[in-house]
Parts: structure tokens; sequence; C-alpha cells
């Protein structure tokens, strides 16, 4: 039988800080990866590996080493294997690893693992990998192919432990043929494997997902020095967003991004055609209390976003995000916020005061451009649009004549009493925003 890659090696944090430029160098097929145990507990070198390994384009899979005694603590645990891995958005082999600690671990919880419940467990583990779209594959040796895994689990790709000279066996797409490996790079024994077919694996085959990182689901915390350069990657394609710009101006390293903001500000981008600056997003509690912002932020979760849009007024950028279905949406001077909260809330200014709508669509009417003042001796188009929405909104009974006189400035003064904002008859961007909204 032959190997299509005889250089497989299986690493955790048992492995110790692996110098992954060295292994590479020697050469190597691919590796798999634990990416945890249990109850949701990460390997604790798990997400720098994986990271190196995306880096330099090593391909690899995961396993994680199981230790439930019901079926739904199983699935669960296919849950929290397949939230690891899709933070790399990869496709990949995601492994169920069910060994002797595994029943021992349940004795002490009062559960005998025995063929039926070992056997139920493995298959809701890999029947939730294989409807998420990964390959489902078992782990297991000689022994408890014989008395824990009914032969229905064959339908899934075996991963075989047999530390021999020949397997003994034809069926199985991995075969971990030694545990007393060396390798350059990495101190003391390594666990080697050959593969018997090909494995899947998005960091070694689609061309342009180099230097990036996949999103994953809801809000993931990232490593502004582990991964600060790398892009972000969704829906099967790089975004033009990298780590490092969700980062808390503070300089702490860890980053908290919600993947809906990551695709809010790329639909925006892809919109408008031009760069999306992000202003500020994440934030420490620390930092937050620093520059004043609410109790609370959605900034503190990773969820929010202040940016700006060179050419693109505030305005027209929140009415962007309000037709595509944004919820949380603030208009400032300079800047727009934006956020994934769950119930629509738009405001404008620092002064919190609500707006009903952004116009809905962008570009609504001429809106004067970003930084516009309008003040009294002002003339032309975009006063002639102020005077049309002081008649619209307050009846103001203006001539609109786009001669900003004492009348015009007298209706701005009564349009922002009547906004609550601050009544200095100058039509500034906050003024403007509210007029348009």
């Amino acid at each position: 039988m032959e190997a299509v890659y005889r250089k497989v090696y299986d690493f955790s944090v048992h492995n110790g800080r692996i110098d992954w430029d060295r292994l590479k160098e020697s050469g190597v097929d691919f590796v798999m990866l634990r990416a945890g145990y249990g109850k949701n507990n990460i390997d604790e070198r798990f997400y720098d590996n994986a990271s190196a390994c995306i880096r330099l384009g090593i391909p690899f899979g995961i396993y994680w080493f199981s230790y439930a005694y019901t079926v739904d603590m199983a699935e669960r645990e296919a849950g929290y294997a397949l939230d690891a891995v899709k933070k790399y958005k990869l496709e990949c082999p995601v492994a169920y690893d069910l060994e002797y600690d595994t029943v021992r671990y349940a004795a002490t919880k009062g559960v005998v693992i025995r063929k039926e419940l070992a056997t139920a467990m493995a298959a809701a583990f890999c029947g939730r990998v294989g409807r998420a779209g990964y390959m489902a594959v078992n782990y297991s040796n000689r022994d408890y192919l014989d008395r824990m895994f009914s032969d229905c689990l064959l339908s899934y790709p075996l991963w075989y432990a047999r530390y021999n000279k020949t397997a003994g066996r034809e069926d199985m797409a991995l075969w971990q043929y030694s545990s007393e490996g060396k390798v350059p790079g990495v101190d003391g024994k390594v666990d080697m494997n050959y593969a018997f077919r090909e494995l899947p694996s998005e960091s070694a085959g689609q061309a342009g997902m180099e230097g990036s990182i996949g999103t994953g689901e809801g809000v993931t915390e990232y490593s502004l020095k582990r991964d600060g350069s790398l892009f972000f990657r969704m829906d099967g394609r790089k975004t033009d967003f990298r780590v490092r710009e969700f980062r808390c101006k503070d300089g702490s390293d860890a980053v908290k991004v919600d993947a809906g903001l990551v695709r809010i500000l790329q639909k925006i981008r892809d919109y408008f055609g031009k760069p999306v600056v992000v202003n500020s997003a994440y934030r420490t509690e620390a930092y937050n209390a620093k520059v004043n912002g609410a109790a609370g932020s959605r900034h503190l979760y990773g969820m929010a976003a202040d940016i700006r849009i060179d050419g693109v007024t505030p305005l027209t950028a929140a009415a962007y995000a309000e037709s595509i279905g944004v919820k949380g949406i603030g208009m400032y001077g300079s800047f727009v916020h934006v956020d994934t909260r769950d119930e629509k809330y738009f405001w404008a200014d620092r002064s919190g005061n609500s707006v009903s709508t952004f116009g809905g669509s962008p570009g609504t009417g001429k809106v004067p451009g970003t930084g516009t003042v309008l003040k009294q001796g002002s003339r032309g188009e975009d006063v002639a649009w102020l005077q049309e929405r002081l008649n619209a909104k307050i009846n103001a009974g203006l001539d609109v004549d786009g001669i900003y006189g004492g009348q015009t400035g007298e209706a701005v003064r009564c349009f922002q009493r009547s906004a609550g904002i601050k009544d200095d008859g100058i039509a500034g961007p906050v003024t403007v925003g509210y007029l348009a909204a």
C-alpha cells in the first residue's frame, strides 16, 4: 500500500515550542495539531502552531482529545473543535480521539464506557464534523477497534495507531506507526505517521490566501504580536482588513474582533471602492475609560468600529450602513460608528440624541460634503439644500435662493433647539446630519 504523504507528524503542547521554520526546511507533508481536549480546553500551543502553519504554508488538520462520557458531550466537543478550526477557515481533517484516559476519566464520574457508548460518541462527533463540511476522522488503535468501536464507524476515515513495521490492515487514511520519531525543530520524541489518501487543507491549496486568518464566528480574540499583520479571511476570500487595524490604541496584545463587524466593513469598502480607515475598534476597559467611552460600549467586546472614508460624508456612509441592515450607527462630525448590536439604535454626535433614519440609502439628495460648515454669507447649492431641509423639517418658509442670510440663520437655530443640539446658528456636520436624517 503506497503512502501519499510520508512525512506526517502530530503535535500538541507536549512537544513544546516548535521551530517551525526549521521543520519546514527539513521537509514536511502534513501535520495534525491537537486543537484541544474535553470541555473547550484549547491546547496551549494550538494557536501558535496553527498560525505558524498558515505563515509557512504547511497543510494541517486537527484532533480533539475526548473526555466525553455521554453522546451529548461528544457532540459538544465536536463543536469546540469546529470553533477552534473555523478561526482559520480550513477545509481539513478533524479527528475524534478517544483513548484509555477517556475511559479512566469516565469511570471517575461513575460511567463505564463500553462499545455501544464509545461508538455512539464517535459517531456523534464525526457526524457533526461532517455536517459542517470538514473531513471527519476517527482515531483508534487495534484494541479499541476490536473492543470499543463497531464496524459502522469505518464509514469515516480511520487514523490507525499501531507501532509496528506493518499496519496489518489497508483501510486506514492515516497510520501512526511510531511515537519515537526525531525531526528537526522539535525537542524530544515525535509521533510519526503515513497518510494513504489526499488530505484537504485550505492553507496549502487556495491561491491568494497566504498571510490571512479566518474570522471564525462571533467574537474571537487574536494576538497583535502573532496575528497583527494577517488579513482577515471570510466567505472564501481575503478581506481588505488586517487584525492590527482593530487593535486597542493602548498597545495591548489582545485584539477582540466580531466576525460580523468585519463583514459590515468589507461591504462598505466594496460599495464605495475606497479604503475604510478604522479610527477606533477594540478597547480595553482602561482605555475606554481614558477616552470617556460609554459604559458597556461595544468597543469593549470587539463589536464596534469608528470609521471614515476619504471623499465620503459621514451621512452618506451612515445611510449605506443603514441600507445593508446595520442596527447600531452613530454619526459624528468626521466619522461614523457602526456596531453589531441586535436592536436598532441610531444617533448623532456625542450627545447620543437618537435619530430615526439616515436616509436608508447612500447619497440621499445633494448632501454637503464632509466637513462642510454653512454660516452667514455662505452661498451655493449646499445652502439651497439646507434651506430645502429646513422647510421640510420645521416648515421654515424660507426662499430657496442658496443665500445664507439672517432668516436662514434663525431657522437653523430653531431647528437646533428642536433637535437638542447646540443652537449657534451654524450648520456644521452634526446639524447637517440631523437635517438629512
